[in-house]
């Protein structure tokens, strides 16, 4: 139930941040777009071992197939993305010890 629960609040978290650093990044993508392709990454990292990787393969494939933006604009989205993730994740760990 943790696990589920865990992986709801990884989507919405990675959709969110992802909408956000699209709009800082510039690239046009709809939320629906941003929540789908956190769904891609947060199934795909499920896989033992190489989830991982794989994560990262399909939220690159997913968000070049719904903008069609450059590579760079991707990867700076992607790292904006998961520097707010670290932010948001600390702030909730150290709110709850």
């Amino acid at each position: 139930m943790v696990t589920i629960l865990v992986l709801v609040f990884d989507i919405l978290l990675g959709g969110i941040t992802l909408y956000a650093a699209a709009a800082v990044v510039r690239v046009d993508l709809e939320f629906r777009e941003t929540v789908i392709a956190a769904l891609v990454a947060a199934g795909l990292a499920v896989i033992p071992y190489v989830g991982w990787l794989l994560s990262l393969i399909g939220l690159f494939y997913v968000l070049y197939h719904f903008s069609l933006a450059a590579l760079p604009s991707l990867i700076l989205m992607v790292l904006v993305s998961r520097f707010l993730v670290v932010i948001i994740t600390a702030g909730f760990l150290s709110a709850l010890s």
